[in-house]
């Protein structure tokens, strides 16, 4: 009978530790559904990326946008502040701050959208870099 007693009192027969089977319960709940949230936004991101890598499979390259090297994007950011690039992709993006060929594609992975349709009041002020 203690030893029933014990139990539904969340403590070990020989003497152990007490424990909280409801918080147990609710933390083991908690878990679990940080556990399936976490699986659901690892397999809407892997849906993302695979849409990004077949759109630009279909135009037969991972992103056609030429572009300047490391040591250009540098000088531009270090002379003239340079953090924006009208045309790049998800893919070859240098700044992380971008426009992209595919804004449904593109912008889960930090597009601005189209550049063409930017709003004027975002071209105000600041300085962007075009590729040749």
């Amino acid at each position: 009978a203690a030893a029933a007693a014990a139990a539904a009192a969340g403590a070990d027969a020989a003497g152990g530790e007490t424990v909280d089977r409801k918080s147990a319960v609710v933390k083991g709940g908690k878990e679990a559904a940080a556990a399936a949230e976490e699986g659901a936004g690892r397999a809407a991101f892997h849906a993302r990326l695979f849409a990004l890598l077949l759109r630009y499979k279909s135009i037969q390259g991972y992103g056609f946008q030429a572009s300047v090297g490391p040591d250009v994007f540098h000088a531009l950011r270090a002379s003239l502040g340079a953090g924006f690039e009208c045309f790049a992709s998800p893919l070859n993006t240098f700044f992380g701050r971008f426009c992209g060929a595919f804004p449904d594609v593109d912008a889960p992975f930090g597009s601005s959208g189209d550049f063409f349709a930017l709003p004027a009041a975002a071209l105000k002020r600041g300085c962007f870099q075009a590729n040749p």
